[in-house]
């Protein structure tokens, strides 16, 4: 890497974005899918929801997230 260089987020490797979407909550995991296709394909890789945790006063600030967030839990929750 050359020092003073700018690394773009998406020239950023696909498992460290993965990373980075474990320290999110379910809301912003969910506003985040929404940026572009290929955060939308890392929201929905197995991997990101082994763990996670419930937040039950969180707001739903995002209609879309909410919609989002509620379609994968779904599918996520009928696989098992």
């Amino acid at each position: 890497m050359i020092f003073g260089a700018t690394v773009m987020w998406g020239d950023l490797p696909h498992h460290v974005v993965l990373h980075i979407f474990q320290y999110l909550s379910l809301v912003d995991r969910a506003r985040a899918s929404s940026v572009c296709h290929r955060w939308n394909h890392i929201f929905h890789i197995p991997d990101l929801w082994r763990r996670f945790e419930f937040e039950l006063n969180q707001p739903m600030a995002s209609t879309k997230a909410y919609t989002n967030l509620k379609a994968h839990s779904r599918s996520v929750f009928e696989a098992l």
